[in-house]
């Protein structure tokens, strides 16, 4: 049998029936080509829907990149070890030094230009006498005082901002996805969901401290008046001062992971956010302080060379924290 086809925007044939076929395996005969012979009568057909033509390979989807921490994490697993989230964020680091560090670098510099634009105001009310502006015993003012303090205020928002962006270059670091430097911008994708959830953090947070400070204080006030200032009284108030911290900082810890919640989803509302952090964090708020003390002597260390040596640190940590929330959200899952 002769075919027919239409193809290339001209229309090709007669072709014997061997050889149709072998343009159609070959792929030189789309499935959208219009396709006739004559038992077709009048109309045209597209070659995909004679049976047998056109095999159509099955789409397999290229696997996503799964992130070292979730290699084997089942939910109710045991957390990685500590040393080995290390090992990972090392690993995670190899070959990246150098971008990491220089995204670190570009937002201090950010942040030290947004705390000269703070003291601008100040600076610009004592005519650029720096000492003066930043004297407690200096009267401005009372305008160049408020927009210096709502810069403050702006500024302490934006760290929403900054860590949305640092979570989501770390997690791209960490599950092998091709970090880029604008990855650190992310946070701007959702400005506002960003600043609320820094907000939200930040008040949270002072409830907490609020809270678990108004005991000590009811027992200063009590102690003073019984036993006024005693060996004995110092000791009870130093011991409930350390327990209420410790109490609010459990609490507090419940929140470490909202910014990496909404670095990976960015659907997420910050309020949403805080709550999975919370349901993430619950029992392994100890796991992630030994993961912190682990650091503390780097950065103590890193103080000998003037802070210069807490830009690895940092990024050392940083990367280490995020294979502990992939870890937290493979067995949380």
């Amino acid at each position: 049998m002769e075919w027919y086809y239409y193809s290339g925007g001209r229309q090709h044939g007669p072709v014997q029936e061997n050889e149709f076929w072998r343009l159609a395996q070959s792929g030189d005969l789309s499935p959208e080509d219009l396709v006739w012979n004559p038992s077709m009568g009048e109309h045209w057909a597209p070659a995909s829907t004679i049976e047998g033509l056109i095999v159509m390979p099955l789409e397999i989807p290229n696997p996503s990149v799964i992130p070292c921490s979730l290699i084997s994490g089942t939910p109710g697993s045991p957390l990685i070890p500590t040393k080995e989230l290390l090992r990972m964020a090392r690993e995670s680091l190899r070959g990246k030094w150098g971008l990491a560090i220089g995204v670190t670098l570009l937002w201090v510099v950010i942040w030290i230009a947004m705390s000269f634009i703070q003291k601008a105001p100040l600076l610009i009310a004592t005519h650029g006498q720096i000492a003066m502006a930043l004297s407690p015993k200096t009267i401005l003012p009372l305008s160049y005082r408020m927009s210096s303090f709502g810069i403050l205020i702006l500024q302490l928002l934006m760290c929403g901002v900054f860590t949305v962006g640092f979570s989501s270059f770390n997690l791209n670091l960490v599950r092998a996805l091709s970090p880029k430097l604008s990855d650190s911008f992310s946070g701007f994708r959702i400005f506002w969901k960003s600043l609320f959830a820094q907000f939200l953090v930040g008040l949270f947070s002072l409830l907490w401290i609020i809270l678990f400070q108004l005991p000590v204080f009811a027992v200063i006030g009590i102690m003073n008046h019984q036993f006024k200032n005693s060996p004995f009284t110092t000791s009870v108030i130093i011991l409930l001062t350390l327990i209420c911290i410790v109490t609010a900082a459990s609490f507090i810890y419940s929140y470490t992971m909202t910014f990496f919640v909404l670095a990976d989803d960015h659907k997420t509302e910050p309020l949403q956010a805080i709550q999975k952090s919370k349901t993430m964090m619950k029992g392994h708020k100890l796991k992630l302080l030994r993961l912190q003390l682990r650091f503390l002597g780097w950065f103590l260390l890193a103080l000998l060379t003037l802070g210069i040596g807490n830009l690895w640190v940092g990024v050392y940590y940083r990367a280490a924290l995020a294979h502990f929330y992939d870890d937290l959200r493979s067995k949380s899952s």
